[in-house]
């Protein structure tokens, strides 16, 4: 065999190996978000814009659109004391609009860009309402939480959502 011929043959095992990679990659990103859906927890915090680090949060991941549709309705307030929330993930970053159907609690929502910067808040909105809320600026991760936690805390856009593991991805 010649020589162009085992170079074409290690580049072709090579690409192998890297589409293998790369599928690994997608399907572990994929496997940890339904892990977080299904233990109903993923851990974050906020670096305000004076400096400081928020508490942690234990969100909820809504992932799917089924998740998304759903999200805290019919939830009560005191389910989202202790810094309890949701994380709504999209698959594409744009102007995302919330309402608050069936949502017996006030909520913050916030709303983060694809480089985890808090691009706006909408404060203490209002339960049962149906008026959609967005901050007009485009997002791919939402953050709910109980009215009040943003200004206690000292998130604002500016802010920066932070997370020891990687964010889930949509699917």
């Amino acid at each position: 065999m010649g020589t162009n011929a085992r170079r074409r043959r290690s580049l072709i095992r090579q690409a192998a190996l890297l589409v293998a990679f790369g599928v690994a990659l997608v399907l572990g990103w994929q496997q940890l978000t339904a892990y977080y859906e299904r233990k109903e927890l993923f851990t974050v915090s906020f670096a305000s814009l004076d400096g400081r680090k928020t508490p942690e949060y234990y969100l909820r991941v809504s992932a799917t659109e089924q998740a998304r549709r759903q999200g805290l309705m019919y939830e009560p307030p005191e389910k989202l004391r202790n810094n309890r929330g949701m994380l709504f993930v999209f698959p594409t970053e744009q102007d995302h609009s919330f309402w608050m159907k069936n949502t017996p609690a006030p909520l913050d929502i916030i709303f983060v860009d694809s480089s985890r910067q808090v691009v706006g808040v909408a404060k203490n909105t209002t339960p049962f309402s149906e008026e959609g809320r967005s901050v007009g600026v485009p997002s791919k991760y939402v953050v709910e939480l109980l009215a009040g936690t943003a200004d206690r805390d000292g998130i604002a856009a500016g802010a920066m959502l932070e997370s020891a593991l990687p964010l889930p991805v949509a699917r």
